[in-house]
């Protein structure tokens, strides 16, 4: 059984959606956005005492989800208009189409699976536009 929904507004974290052998995201989300997130995961959780939720929750960064996809998906702007994945980048505003489907081996419990991404707000700092410390003038060794 499979649960599909469009997920609330969330911030990019760990994000990795070009060249690479699976392609995932992950999604910060406050509490109060949380609700149909595990409504859907309920619906497919196993019955199983300790079956694991791919929803998780840390004081640091708040409710984290990491959805993932073995076939590269694609990306559209607010108005739906396609986009290159390179523009989702840690730190930006998405929604996406994730589905949830239930596991039984090693005690079972969720997995999300990721679909369709809509870019809602860039990242604020674009990563070539981020000051590192580097200093663009060559110095002079001795100094």
């Amino acid at each position: 059984m499979t649960e599909i929904i469009i997920t609330p507004p969330a911030r990019v974290a760990p994000v990795h959606l070009v060249e690479t052998e699976e392609y995932s995201i992950t999604l910060l989300f406050e509490a109060k956005d949380i609700e149909s997130i595990e409504q859907a995961i309920a619906k497919v959780m196993p019955k199983k005492k300790g079956a694991r939720s791919p929803l998780h929750y840390s004081k640091l960064v708040g409710y984290r989800l990491r959805l993932k996809s073995k076939s590269q998906v694609k990306a559209v702007n607010v108005v739906k208009k396609p986009i290159p994945l390179e523009n989702i980048l840690p730190g930006a505003i998405v929604r996406v189409q994730a589905s949830f489907a239930s596991y039984e081996q090693g005690g079972g419990g969720v997995t999300a699976y990721l679909g369709s991404i809509q870019l809602l707000r860039e990242s604020p700092k674009r990563v070539e536009e981020v000051d590192l410390g580097f200093d663009d003038r060559l110095t002079d060794s001795k100094s």
